[in-house]
């Protein structure tokens, strides 16, 4: 049998054992990410098209483009992480990708000596389409390109430079029919003071808001598209994975009072300038150039369906610059919690403070507290849930006294009463947030946990795939998607989300529940052993407890009552068996008699309740009592029956 094994610049790939090493080191690739990179080995050197790749990788599955972008980025990680210091794939615009390096059977002498790690080789570009375009493309990176020098960055020269790019820019924009997609970059500051920064992004994240407001535009969350700051990728490459055709570039400096605010449209895939101006202003007047720039990126785009950005409706947020500064950085802040958990949350609580001293009347600053109020008690260990979230409405309350129509205080307050017991209040809030035009990805989040405690998901998907498009690298959004997939009974779709994700506690608990769902024991195992669930550590010798109830059913009896021994025994904590069990479908977790009170379960359902294997449990008349103890079965009622449960009276109902 003919041995299957490639050299690929420095790696060596072993189609047999499923390896790929590294001068004799392993390279670790999941087995979609391995899946991807044979393939492109096979048909080196030829470029694979996005068709052939979905055919051979994601066989009998049906993606989009954003999912085959993810997978490349991850494997890009991979072999740096790895120590190679170049691409080893390259885009081919508008077709699929292919590898820059040689690949020859391994024992076979390339055909084209490999090159150092260290040298760099051009991704292949697309043809010249004459002079004019290339000066407008180089027009437009010249706009953009700001040299972070600190306060002498307004020379002389390069000011004429820069004003004769935004000239070329101008005459070079060009009418493409149907961009209707964009993602706005974070603007770059001119100083490396931190302030400068929040305040530079601030303006791209108001931006993005005033831009999400048109009904004709599908506008990438800054969650996403933030993403890629100094990511290295070409303007192709990130608007190919955030699945837009345009991106708004620019930059901005701040001198004293005044401020200077440069933008470019680009129009992806073929790099050329759709539209660039730049703005010379005082500090007060930054709010309507924000509005004039959305105007102008609408009008540029010359699609159908787009109107005018109307400022009239809209108030300025501060008439305090640095109160406004701060705000935008608590916001900057709020956004890190999953890398830098409680300790970002209180930075951003103690920046939305700052900012309210300033201006006691900024409402978004109080939606600021308010938010991170709400999620500490999730992020600080021991924290007093009840006192955080007494604190966190009284912040949302306030906010809404100062503006009723606020869609951002709206949401925040949902959440809140969500977890307070108030399921009724909290489902017409969210409501209400989206009937008032809320954008905030968190929200949405929150709207889904809610949604899918109560047993509702098939109907929430269309919702969050929407979401999720827009927001591809927003991870908690893209687990709501992962858990409404798998309750629907779509692991292998859910599989595709959460893979290109980087690794956390619930994308675990996710990935190993559709890993029960598929059968894949092993990973379901690997994934399980100590994880953090919502009410604890799962012991180690537990998880593969778990995992054998699925694997070898007859053994069901005996996982349930090695639970409950354990409880007994003090090997394993109360809260974190009945948990377990409840991911099982067991109704012995009742057996188990456990306060909930001022647990994260106290005023909903786990989510883990409404697997398709959980019909026993669901059917357990203790079951309908929690159901009826938390208000949902009124909820049902009033707004809908969720796909596993159903009225049988007047008073009466059953789930299965």
């Amino acid at each position: 049998m003919e041995i299957e094994r490639y050299q690929i610049g420095t790696l060596l790939l072993d189609a047999g054992t499923q390896e790929v090493t590294r001068n004799g080191v392993p390279v670790s690739l999941p087995p979609l990410s391995y899946a991807l990179l044979l393939t492109l080995v096979r048909h080196a050197p030829n470029v694979v098209t996005t068709a052939q790749l979905e055919a051979e990788v994601w066989s009998g599955l049906v993606i989009d483009r954003g999912t085959i972008n993810k997978r490349v980025v991850l494997v890009r990680n991979a072999l740096k992480q790895a120590g190679c210091e170049r691409d080893y794939i390259a885009v081919v615009r508008g077709t699929g990708y292919r590898l820059t390096v040689p690949v020859s059977r391994a024992g076979e002498t390339p055909e084209v000596k490999a090159e150092p790690e260290e040298t760099v080789v051009p991704a292949a570009s697309s043809p010249s389409t004459g002079t004019s375009v290339q000066w407008a493309v180089l027009a437009a990176l010249a706009l953009v390109l700001v040299v972070v020098v600190g306060r002498d960055w307004i020379h002389a020269s390069r000011e004429t430079a820069r004003e004769s790019a935004v000239e070329a820019a101008r005459q070079a924009g060009a009418d493409f029919s149907g961009a209707s997609s964009i993602a706005v970059m974070p603007f770059e500051a001119a100083s490396e003071d931190d302030n400068d920064r929040y305040f530079a992004e601030g303006v791209s994240r108001e931006l993005v808001r005033l831009l999400g407001e048109n009904e004709g535009l599908g506008v990438a969350s800054s969650t996403s598209s933030f993403t890629f700051r100094d990511s290295g990728l070409d303007n192709a490459e990130i608007a190919d994975q955030l699945g837009v055709e345009t991106l708004l570039e620019g930059s901005v400096q701040r001198d004293g009072e005044r401020l200077l605010v440069m933008a470019s449209l680009v129009h992806a895939p073929s790099g050329r300038a759709l539209w660039a101006d730049r703005f010379d202003l005082s500090m007060d007047e930054v709010y309507q150039v924000q509005g004039e720039i959305a105007s102008r990126v609408v009008t540029a785009l010359r699609s159908p369906g787009l109107a005018s950005v109307n400022m009239s409706s809209r108030g300025v947020p501060s008439a305090n610059i640095e109160a406004y500064t701060l705000y935008l950085k608590g916001r900057a802040q709020l956004d890190e919690r999953l890398n830098r958990q409680s300790e970002a949350i209180q930075d951003a609580l103690e920046s939305f403070q700052a900012s309210v001293r300033l201006d006691p009347q900024f409402v978004r600053a109080h939606v600021g507290i308010a938010s991170a109020s709400f999620l500490m008690p999730s992020y600080l260990e021991g924290a007093d849930r009840t006192e955080w979230l007494e604190r966190a409405e009284t912040s949302a309350l306030f906010a809404l006294d100062l503006d009723p129509e606020s869609a951002e205080a709206t949401g925040v307050l949902a959440a809140i009463v969500s977890w307070q017991g108030e399921p009724l209040r909290a489902a017409g809030l969210f409501e209400r947030a989206m009937e008032l035009g809320n954008q905030d990805p968190d929200v949405l989040h929150w709207h889904a946990m809610l949604a899918t405690s109560m047993g509702y998901f098939d109907g929430l998907l269309p919702l969050l795939q929407d979401a999720y498009r827009l927001d591809p690298l927003n991870q908690l959004l893209g687990c709501s998607l992962a858990g409404s997939l798998n309750f629907s009974g779509q692991p292998d779709r859910a599989m595709i989300v959460l893979g290109g994700m980087e690794r956390f506690s619930r994308r675990d608990l996710a990935t190993a529940v559709a890993s029960l769902y598929l059968g894949d024991w092993e990973q379901a195992r690997t994934l399980l052993r100590g994880i953090q669930l919502r009410m604890g550590a799962l012991p180690p010798a537990y998880a593969d407890l778990l995992v054998e109830a699925f694997e070898n059913p007859p053994r069901r009896r005996f996982v349930e009552d090695a639970f409950v021994d354990g409880v007994a025994g003090e090997r394993v904590p109360p809260l974190v068996a009945f948990e377990a069990l409840l991911i099982m479908g067991s109704p012995r977790a009742f057996d188990l008699e456990v306060s909930l009170e001022g647990s994260y379960f106290e005023h909903r359902l786990p989510e883990a309740v409404w697997h398709n294997w959980g019909v026993e449990l669901r059917r357990d008349p203790r079951f309908k009592g929690w159901v009826r103890a938390l208000g949902y079965d009124q909820h049902w009622r009033r707004y809908g029956w969720p796909d596993r449960c159903r009225p049988t009276g007047l008073n009466d109902f059953e789930c299965v």
